[in-house]
């Protein structure tokens, strides 16, 4: 594809990201005389046709484009979510074409199932490019966007795993082909307890409109957000460490201990720059756990992502303990039991310090 050619897609997209479908077409009619089999004008030609009033002719230009370019393919994994939420089979297609347009921006990947303790060292990572600077340290994408010397990283929870039925989880990760990733993980005891009071007191019952009334026990044995959701993830990744150019696996147990050598290790990681082990002691120093729990509950940073529950309860706090091992104050022997099992059957060998 020629620089003219692709100065002219980038038209048309934002174009029509800017409702202006007119012009758009125009312009990828131009494209498409220079270059009719060029996959993404005619996905957006599909998109086009949709936009005034034929679907079908639509559907059958993004199949196309799909057979062109397979790997447009590998954006899919938000298609059964937003059915769910009863958008139009093209409203998905133009959904996950948006997405695949955004991996191109991307490139590395914070990735945990929630509850995992990803804010804090969210938190850390954006200090750490915001030089300790004024300014919401958990909008790290946007961060990095501004500073040239940085990759670009993206806080994600990747598949939404915990708003799906572990059967419907995406086993394809080919998305993250040519990207860093970070995964971080903690003992699944802890992250399904925490994740009970984010998906009833946090909103999450709410996104996937689930009537789910039950006790702890009962949600780790419930087919969304519970423990068989949370396993089949992580066993996901192990599978597919090797499809990013770099994989790191950074445990909450690990950032508990060592917060200093783990955010060190995922710098290094990144190839960001060094600015010296004092820097790494201050921001340390300023994140630590009951300060970020502060930071919440005075709503300091004024930021939507870090930001106590409308009731207050500190149950529902996004920094809610943070406690290694607190599951012991939630679960029953019983519980304890059945996890154990579980997790000896099930979870992949990679996190075998959680099968006991």
């Amino acid at each position: 594809m020629t620089d003219r050619i692709q100065k002219h897609i980038d038209l048309a997209i934002n174009l029509y990201a800017h409702h202006n479908y007119h012009d758009a077409g125009r312009v990828l009619e131009a494209v498409l005389q220079a270059q009719p089999q060029n996959p993404d004008a005619i996905y957006m030609m599909g998109l086009y046709q949709w936009q005034f009033g034929d679907g079908l002719l639509g559907i059958k230009f993004v199949k196309r484009a799909v057979e062109l370019k397979p790997e447009l393919q590998d954006y899919d994994f938000q298609r059964e979510r937003l059915l769910n939420q009863g958008k139009s089979m093209m409203q998905v297609w133009e959904m996950l074409y948006s997405e695949y347009l955004r991996f191109q921006t991307i490139d590395a990947f914070l990735i945990s199932f929630p509850k995992c303790g990803r804010t804090w060292l969210r938190a850390m990572l954006g200090w750490y490019v915001n030089d300790l600077a004024e300014g919401d340290p958990m909008e790290v994408m946007e961060l990095t966007k501004a500073r040239q010397e940085f990759c670009t990283l993206d806080i994600s929870h990747d598949d939404f795993p915990h708003l799906k039925t572990a059967e419907n989880l995406a086993t394809n990760k080919n998305a993250y082909r040519g990207k860093k990733v970070i995964f971080m993980i903690r003992d699944p005891r802890d992250v399904v307890v925490s994740n009970f009071f984010q998906f009833t007191k946090r909103g999450d019952q709410k996104v996937v409109d689930d009537k789910f009334a039950g006790t702890l026990s009962e949600f780790i044995r419930y087919e969304i957000g519970g423990l068989a959701n949370l396993v089949e993830f992580y066993n996901i990744w192990a599978e597919n460490k090797s499809v990013p150019k770099a994989y790191l696996v950074v445990s909450y147990e690990e950032l508990s201990r060592s917060p200093k050598q783990i955010l060190a290790k995922c710098i290094d990681m990144l190839g960001w720059p060094d600015k010296g082990e004092t820097f790494i002691d201050d921001i340390v120093a300023k994140e630590s756990f009951n300060s970020m729990r502060e930071m919440e509950r005075t709503n300091e940073l004024r930021s939507v992502r870090l930001s106590p529950s409308g009731d207050g309860d500190p149950e529902g706090f996004k920094t809610r303990k943070g406690k290694v091992g607190g599951y012991v104050d939630y679960l029953s022997n019983e519980d304890l039991e059945y996890i154990s099992s579980y997790l000896k059957t099930h979870l992949h060998a990679d996190y075998a310090a959680y099968k006991y």
